[in-house]
């Protein structure tokens, strides 16, 4: 058993910071990229003596971290805290939140915190609740005990950050970095239309209300067509679908049914679900749907179909569903090893079959937002290879608006037609800034300066900390801070600073600007790039000349 590269510098980078006095880190791994593995490796790693405790909120979870902790730590007895199985003097114990976690629980009681090395909390975009809090206030009696965090979560569906439980982000990998790199499988997004629409259904705790979104989502016609777009672009792969509650889980399954497919419904309360599982990862079921209890902690590298049948607008929750499918063949280490050395791959990617609901009141989450393009579809296409188009385009439109994209076949024509006059800004950055910030996702904002001097990106990471990351000019930035608001501001601040007028006033959103005549300075400096000013032009004109000169220069230097 050995890690991986990235793993290993994960290591690295988690001793290091606890040897500097940072007891409370987060990890976030994208699913696949081994989070269990890595926690399992790290007394060795680290020189820990003492006991270690894995806390966990599903069965599932529990049952693999146990049989992961065996595997790293041979010879080391594994006890499990959970139910009606108590645990030991073992020291590696894995225990379940809803047994210890209750306040005063005597389960809870019975571990001394400073016979403890390590707590590792699993999923730990959950480290919030009540449960959780009791246990972390417990162990956290010892302050040399290491408080580690994993996840594969970008963030809660509440908003709420995770600065109240961890101090700092030692490392994070997502599914991006996994595709390019070999380690998980590549995303095909289909994105289907339906009949149904949510502009009456209500938010709750960040996402929609799961009865009112069961009323609207749930009907014959809809899972009719589930079904029907299933049959036509993913039959032979192996399939699993997220529904709304349990009811919509039984209804979708037995439409699949009906048309002779071979399906089952699996829940919470199903006294059947560990058989049903048994036979969809041993194949003789084709299409397993669920409600809330696949989302975590299922790993059939098999899966080559993910069904998002339910409605969300929730990206951590997506993204979540999304680990489902990207996990590769369990017989290839590397997909890109493979390809190279010929080896057969049963699985290379994962279908991701997206049913897009109407709404002009939500945003909804889907492969393509995820990677700031809310309309687009995929066609079926890579999405390793659409990022990649999208980067090609921006080198001739740097300001290109990906959000505006609705075709990924037709990236290309549309980075050459795009109206830079016509593109919408997001409010809450009007409010705070001229320039021209897109919102690439959710708590997500970039601006694009005239190459060569590239841009900067403000986004918010999992424990509520805004981070202002980029070069200007040459000078590469990383500051942080507590709110939106002044990210952008100082962002702006140091980019007028390092670029000065004639570089800012390209990216002014000004309206007025771009509709009266060239200023002095933007003239000036059309004809030092040999632009002929025609009489009449406006501004914007004027400016979108330059762009597209500085960028067709940018990519014959690339070139040459």
């Amino acid at each position: 058993m050995q890690l991986r590269d990235y793993q290993l510098a994960a290591a690295v980078s988690i001793g290091e910071r606890l040897q500097a006095g940072v007891t409370r880190q987060l990890l976030k791994f994208a699913t696949g990229l081994g989070k269990t593995a890595l926690f399992c490796a790290l007394p060795s790693k680290l020189g820990f003596v003492k006991r270690i405790l894995v806390l966990d909120h599903r069965e599932e979870l529990t049952s693999q971290a146990e049989d992961r902790l065996r595997v790293w730590n041979e010879g080391h007895p594994v006890g499990l805290e959970m139910g009606s199985r108590y645990s030991d003097e073992e020291r590696f114990v894995v225990a379940g939140v809803q047994t210890i976690g209750p306040k005063g629980s005597p389960r809870l009681a019975k571990f001394n915190p400073f016979d403890f090395d390590m707590l590792v909390v699993d999923e730990a975009h959950h480290a919030t609740a009540t449960s959780y809090q009791n246990v972390i206030n417990h162990f956290t009696r010892n302050p040399k005990l290491l408080l580690l965090g994993t996840t594969a979560t970008p963030n809660r569906a509440d908003g709420e950050g995770l600065n109240q439980v961890f101090e700092e982000i030692v490392d994070d990998k997502d599914i991006l970095f996994g595709i390019n790199n070999g380690w998980l499988a590549d995303l095909r997004g289909i994105r289907i239309r339906t009949g149904s629409n949510l502009d009456h259904v209500h938010k709750l705790a960040g996402d929609f209300d799961l009865g009112e979104l069961a009323n609207e989502v749930n009907t014959p016609a809809r899972n009719d067509l589930i079904v029907c777009e299933w049959m036509k672009h993913a039959q032979s792969r192996k399939t699993v679908a997220f529904c709304v509650d349990v009811q919509h889980t039984k209804d979708l399954a037995v439409a699949f049914k009906g048309r002779g497919i071979l399906a089952e419904a699996v829940w919470g309360g199903d006294p059947l679900r560990d058989q049903k599982l048994a036979h969809h990862r041993a194949g003789s079921l084709s299409v397993l749907t669920n409600c809330g209890i696949l989302t975590e902690g299922y790993d059939d590298p098999g899966v080559g179909c993910i069904i998002m049948a339910r409605p969300t607008g929730s990206e951590g929750l997506y993204t979540q569903i999304l680990g489902r499918g990207t996990r590769i063949p369990a017989d290839i280490d590397n997909l890109l090893t493979a390809r190279r050395a010929g080896v057969p791959i049963v699985k290379d990617d994962c279908v991701v079959l997206d049913f897009v609901d109407a709404t002009a009141r939500h945003s909804l989450v889907s492969l393509a937002s995820l990677f700031g393009m809310p309309k687009a579809d995929l066609k079926g296409r890579k999405i390793s290879e659409v990022i990649a188009q999208l980067a090609a385009a921006k080198k001739t439109n740097p300001y290109l608006d990906i959000s505006r994209v609705e075709d990924a076949d037709k990236i290309k024509a549309y980075a050459q037609q795009v109206d830079l006059f016509k593109v919408s800004y997001p409010p809450e950055i009007i409010q705070i800034s001229s320039f021209k910030w897109h919102k690439m996702r959710e708590n997500s904002y970039v601006v694009t300066l005239p190459p060569p001097r590239e841009g900067m990106c403000v986004q918010r990471d999992l424990l509520g900390v805004w981070h202002a990351v980029g070069t200007i000019a040459g000078v590469f930035v990383h500051k942080k801070y507590n709110s939106l608001e002044p990210a952008i501001r100082k962002s702006d601040n140091q980019i007028e600073e390092l670029c000065g007028n004639a570089i800012t006033a390209l990216i002014r959103r000004d309206p007025r600007w771009g509709k009266n005549g060239p200023s002095p300075k933007l003239r000036m400096f059309a004809r030092r790039l040999n632009i002929v000013v025609q009489p009449g032009a406006s501004g914007g004109e004027v400016s979108a000349k330059i762009k597209q000169v500085l960028a067709q220069n940018a990519a014959r230097r690339q070139k040459g």
